[in-house]
């Protein structure tokens, strides 16, 4: 039997002999060619193909290519391939010629994980097939959301490192590694005092006092990142509920005054004054008198629990000359309640005796806050006709005059200053004078309450709540993306507290100027336009900043091949009138990488060449391509063979 794909042609000579004698003959070459029939069925260069196709990957984009050979010569131009099942949705689309399998037009967003294609080759009269799984590798489509934009928390003060405070929660409608979601602070604040894990559970990293001024606001900013560089971000507001820690202090040490016997009932003697830290019914305080003495005080004077107020209960007559000495005890509402006892001393003076007297019920001094240490304030006067020696009345809190801040002359009474004035620690000081008298061997003692308001001036500069603020955009997202949000805080009171913001120079242009000693000084007041900052090439714009609100957001579209990442200065500046005061960050905004350059040859035609010998597996020519994505993902390369094979033996 004659097959052509085994032996096309045969070559054999024939001879013809005579019966003569002698014998003659003659020679033909003879050469029978085998015409070639259809009788073998096509082959597929694989029964498998597994190919990888990006989500985000345009319609048309190439998959892969099958191959398949026919050892028929004549079948050579008759192969014709097909997608016989797995493509319902008619994702893909097959050249009939050339096997070249291609994203469709039909194409939709929202393709499953992968497809099992059953693809056919035909002769025309065999066919065989193959199948090509295609696996769709998920792409950084969407951003983490997160399911507030701002949460409220509470929690009590004093618990434990660890305690739970809330649970923040962001999605990400992505697959893989695309919709893994970390959780990060932003600020130092959270980073120093709460911690976060990968599920957004936040706890406190210490025990937190909600007395301490740093505890009074506490504000939170929580970044949400995906593996591919998206971000999303929310505030976390955490306010401290109140235990009962504090005692309550007295605004003075001791309370000493003097009373004739013969005051009537009901009069005022003096306030007793105290004050608690705690909030709610933990800060509020009731007054009660307190004795070991065998006098009998209660019948004689008594303390409204309400007010302080310390008021005669009836006559003192029968205890002219005498000193009556007790304790006051403030205690506050909590439970358990906490107290505190202050010494009274009342010194009950005959009818006729003088009993200072100051020319105003209260005195009241306004003062800024850079005042020198040695200025004098004013003077406490007593009323005409009396002399005295004057004292001022140190309290237990730092407003009371604990420290000493005011000095009152003893021979003069001119209130004086003698520490430094800090109107963020310290707005308004009450405390006590004193005045001394003595006649005909008598002393006698009256207090007057005096109140110093400290005016606030521009002396603080805006802090940002951390020095540095690193931040990761993916390259491509359109113009107007949020990147990060920075935030500066200013204790100054009303404008001189008012923070705005802009954008400086990219770092690499501060270095620049650096050796330049005349613009060296002026680094602190960097005046970048809150519309946009220069990039770090020098190609345009390429972030804004809110003035007020302090987002950052691109005024460019990205691309990580042309900048991989952005350091640059964040100015915050307040609004004091007469001086302002600025402060700087730096900001890092990291591009992410993603697939958008397409592998290139790097030539545009490759010359091979192979001996009709060679085994198969020789090495004919060797390919190379660049691609400008960096990642090592987005760079790896396949290569398929596509197109008909040209014999080029003619030319």
């Amino acid at each position: 039997m004659l097959d052509y794909e085994t032996m096309q042609q045969y070559t054999f000579i024939v001879r013809a002999t005579d019966s003569g004698d002698p014998a003659l003959s003659s020679e033909v070459n003879v050469v029978v060619m085998v015409t070639d029939t259809n009788d073998n069925p096509p082959s597929f260069s694989q029964s498998l193909y597994e190919v990888y196709v990006s989500e985000l990957a345009p319609r048309g984009q190439f998959v892969t290519c099958v191959q398949a050979s026919d050892a028929d010569s004549c079948d050579a131009d008759r192969l014709r391939y097909n997608i016989l099942s797995g493509d319902e949705r008619m994702v893909f689309m097959i050249d009939t010629e050339t096997g070249l399998i291609s994203l469709s037009n039909q194409r939709r967003q929202g393709m499953r994980a992968s497809f099992r294609l059953n693809v056919s080759v035909s002769d025309g009269v065999f066919t065989n097939t193959a199948e090509v799984s295609v696996y769709m590798l998920g792409a950084n489509l969407y951003s983490p959301v997160f399911s507030q934009r701002f949460y409220l928390a509470e929690t009590r003060e004093n618990t434990p490192a660890g305690s739970r405070v809330i649970q923040v929660r962001a999605t990400d409608e992505d697959s893989g590694l695309f919709g893994q979601v970390t959780f990060t602070f932003i600020n130092d604040l959270g980073k120093s005092k709460f911690s976060i894990d990968a599920n957004g559970l936040i706890t406190t990293a210490q025990k937190l006092d909600r007395e301490n001024p740093s505890n009074k606001d506490i504000v939170l900013t929580v970044m949400a990142l995906d593996g591919g560089g998206r971000a999303a971000f929310c505030t976390v507001r955490v306010l401290l509920t109140d235990e009962n820690d504090n005692a309550p202090r007295f605004r003075a040490v001791e309370y000493r005054m003097s009373i004739k016997s013969n005051v009537a009932k009901g009069s005022l003697v003096t306030q007793i004054q105290a004050s608690d830290l705690d909030a709610g019914p933990n800060g509020r305080v009731i007054y009660s008198l307190y004795s070991e003495a065998r006098l009998p005080l209660v019948d004689v004077l008594e303390v409204e629990p309400d007010s302080g107020w310390m008021v005669t209960k009836g006559s003192l007559l029968h205890l002219q000359g005498t000193i009556l000495s007790f304790f006051v005890k403030a205690t506050d509402r909590g439970s358990p309640a906490k107290h505190s006892l202050v010494s009274a001393f009342i010194h009950v003076l005959p009818p006729d005796a003088l009993v200072p007297s100051f020319t105003q019920p209260q005195y009241s001094f306004t003062i800024p806050e850079d005042t020198p240490v040695g200025t004098a304030l004013g003077n406490i006067y007593l009323a005409p006709g009396q002399t005295g020696a004057y004292t001022a009345v140190g309290g237990e809190t730092p407003d009371s005059n604990q420290g000493g801040t005011f000095l009152v002359e003893r021979e003069t009474g001119l209130v004086r200053l003698t520490r430094p004035l800090d109107y963020e620690l310290v707005s308004i000081f009450r405390f006590k004078v004193s005045a001394t008298t003595r006649r005909d061997l008598i002393e006698s003692i009256s207090t007057v309450d005096v109140e110093v308001k400290i005016l606030d001036i521009n002396d603080n500069k805006p802090l940002f709540e951390t020095s540095s603020y690193v931040a990761m955009v993916m390259e491509g997202m359109p113009v107007g993306t949020r990147v990060v949000q920075v935030r500066a805080l200013d204790p100054d009171w009303g404008s001189n507290g008012q923070v705005t913001y802009s954008l400086g120079l990219p770092l690499n242009q501060i270095q620049e100027k650096r050796p330049d000693r005349t613009s060296a000084g002026s680094s602190s007041r960097i005046t970048g336009t809150s519309t946009g900052s220069t990039s770090s090439t020098g190609t345009g714009p390429v972030f804004s900043i809110d003035s007020k609100t302090g987002w950052i957001t691109t005024l460019s579209v990205l691309d990580h091949e042309a900048g991989p990442s952005y350091t640059f200065v964040v100015v915050s500046s307040d609004l004091g009138e007469l001086l302002q005061l600025s402060s700087t960050t730096v900001v890092t905004v990291s591009v992410a990488d993603v697939n958008d350059n397409p592998p290139r040859f790097e030539r545009e035609f490759y010359r091979g060449a192979v001996r009709e010998s060679d085994p198969p597996g020789e090495v004919v020519s060797v390919l190379s391509t660049k691609d400008g994505d960096t990642t090592d993902q987005n760079k790896l390369v396949s290569y398929h063979i596509t197109g008909k094979l040209v014999s080029m033996l003619d030319s």
